[in-house]
């Protein structure tokens, strides 16, 4: 995936292009959570409310505070969208992060303002 832009022009994808992509993207990154971090597939309807669920003590982390919720789902749609978005700026998708973050059983979320 790193190597996408190199090889071709991303900019210039259909519509089409962006959405098996993003489909593969996330068939793939939900079988490495189920087989290499425990979680278990939920799918639904459609590409956006499939998920991979986590049971057990999951650490949340947002903005320094800390708290544990007994369960967690990771939406593999927007995993998928937030790699595309990556890939089309030229930067590294973040995918290992979000699976060591998975397999951790930690979520992290960070807040950005709109200067970065």
């Amino acid at each position: 995936m790193i190597e996408l832009p190199k090889k071709t022009d991303v900019q210039n994808f259909s519509d089409e292009e962006i959405a098996r992509l993003v489909r593969e993207v996330a068939a793939y990154v939900g079988e490495v959570l189920v087989l290499h971090a425990g979680g278990k597939w939920r799918p639904l309807k459609d590409l956006w409310s499939i998920h991979v669920v986590f049971e057990g003590d999951i650490m949340i982390i947002i903005e320094g505070r800390q708290r544990v919720a007994h369960s967690i789902a990771f939406s593999l749609g927007a995993i998928g969208a937030s790699a595309w978005d990556m890939i089309s700026l030229g930067r590294k998708p973040s995918l290992y992060k979000d699976y060591r973050n998975a397999k951790k059983k930690m979520v992290k979320e960070e807040f950005k303002s709109n200067s970065d």
